[in-house]
This record gives C-alpha cells, sequence and structure tokens, in this order.
C-alpha cells in the first residue's frame, strides 16, 4: 500500500507562508521607518535647542555636523538653517534609501521635512512663570 498524502498542506502553505512573510518584513521596516523619523526630529529638537545661544555660523556647523551623526536605517537627511528674527529656523529634509514614497504619503502625509524653530531668547513672561511654579513646588 502506498501512502497518498494530498496536495492541500502545500497549496496553503505555497499561499499562507508568503503573505506571512510579507507582513514580517513590512512591519519590519515599517518599524525602522517610524525609528528614523523620531530620531530625525528628536536631534534635531536637541540640537537646535542646545545651540540656540550661539551665533549664526557657529549654530550652522554644530547643528549641522550633529545631525550628521544619527543613527538611520532607511533614510538620508540633508539639514539647512536660516536665521530669522529673535530665532532661528532648521529645515530637515529626509529621503528614502529605497522607494519609501507610499510609506510616507500614509505615515506624513506626503511631506518630507521637517521645520524646527529654535528660539534665541526666552522672554521674560516664561521666565517669571517658571521661576513661580518652581518657588510653588519648594
Amino acid at each position: 500500500m502506498k501512502n497518498k498524502l494530498s496536495a492541500q498542506i502545500t497549496l496553503e502553505a505555497a499561499i499562507v507562508v508568503p503573505i506571512v512573510m510579507l507582513l514580517v518584513v513590512s512591519s519590519m521596516y515599517l518599524s525602522l521607518y517610524i525609528h528614523d523619523i523620531v530620531a530625525i526630529k528628536s536631534f534635531g529638537y536637541s540640537a537646535a535647542i542646545e545651540y540656540a545661544e550661539e551665533d549664526f555660523e557657529e549654530f550652522r556647523k554644530k547643528v549641522t555636523a550633529k545631525l550628521k551623526n544619527v543613527p538611520l536605517f532607511v533614510m538620508n537627511i540633508q539639514a539647512e538653517c536660516y536665521q530669522e528674527v529673535g530665532a532661528y529656523k532648521v529645515v530637515i529634509t529626509f529621503n528614502g534609501i529605497s522607494n519609501i514614497h507610499w510609506l510616507n504619503t500614509i505615515i506624513n502625509s506626503g511631506d518630507n521635512f521637517q521645520t524646527i524653530q529654535a528660539e534665541r531668547g526666552i522672554c521674560t513672561e516664561f521666565m517669571y512663570a517658571v521661576e513661580a511654579v518652581c518657588d510653588k513646588l519648594k
């Protein structure tokens, strides 16, 4: 007697395994993309706040240097700094290493830039409010 096996398991595996693998790989790629977006924004804001009291040329050099060291997986970034009245503006443009336009459309509504504005000084009302809160906490 010969063992007869049906091809049902083979057919199911041929359909299900590629779909499951596609979902796993897509979710990994999505997590790397979200990591890069968060890292870009975090490094951009921290650099802008950290160097906001410097003169513009030093600000531009330091922010650009810090943003070149962002650990990214699926994106490349370019930073441009602008000087405005009482503030510096950092525009970070990010492009994917591969074709991530569809992912960018879903998550960022198609925008491939982040604008960060760092005030050069803190307004006195804000300083007094922080001082009042700190005194109240003591």
